[in-house]
């Protein structure tokens, strides 16, 4: 009996958790964030396995970024325990867009997830997306090469004064 009643319990919070939802995206749609933010939360917390509620939160501008692709995070890993592969990877590319420290580590959750439902093209995909340098990679090396490009003409510039130094002695 006691199974039973936790059963019906946790049936009726879940239907609570979709309602409360339904009214964050209400409230979202009407421009009322902090009372949005509240409700998603509370929607997250009566049904914690549905990955809506955190997607919709995970996309509210009102959320600190950080918040947000965290969010994301976990809304994808509830798609892919769902083995819902293009949802699960749509929320982990949205989050590593959110965060860049989180791309690497988005792509390889993808790619775990698509191996586990057998497709292997998109795990190798989701796989070598983990592997390229991220834009802040490419910002650092193209300073890095102004820097040194810099010192190579005043290196050159000294040479040139050098000789012709050299040339008045």
């Amino acid at each position: 009996r006691g199974v039973v009643f936790r059963f019906q319990h946790l049936c009726r919070a879940r239907g609570r958790g979709v309602e409360v939802a339904l009214v964050a995206g209400g409230l979202a749609a009407a421009g009322r964030d902090s009372e949005a933010v509240a409700a998603f939360r509370a929607a997250i917390e009566l049904a914690p396995e549905d990955p809506r509620p955190y997607e919709k939160l995970g996309r509210l501008p009102a959320v600190a970024e950080e918040e947000r692709a965290r969010l994301l995070i976990q809304a994808g890993d509830l798609r892919a325990e769902r083995l819902e592969p293009d949802l699960a990877e749509a929320a982990y590319q949205e989050a590593g867009k959110l965060d860049a420290r989180l791309t690497a580590s988005a792509h390889r959750k993808a790619a775990r997830m698509h191996s586990s439902v057998g497709n292997h093209t998109g795990a190798l995909l989701a796989y070598a997306g983990s592997l390229k340098p991220s834009a802040e990679l490419g910002m650092v090396t193209e300073v890095r090469d102004m820097a040194l490009n810099e010192m190579q003409e005043e290196v050159c510039r000294a040479e040139a004064e050098i000789a012709a130094l050299g040339d008045d002695v």
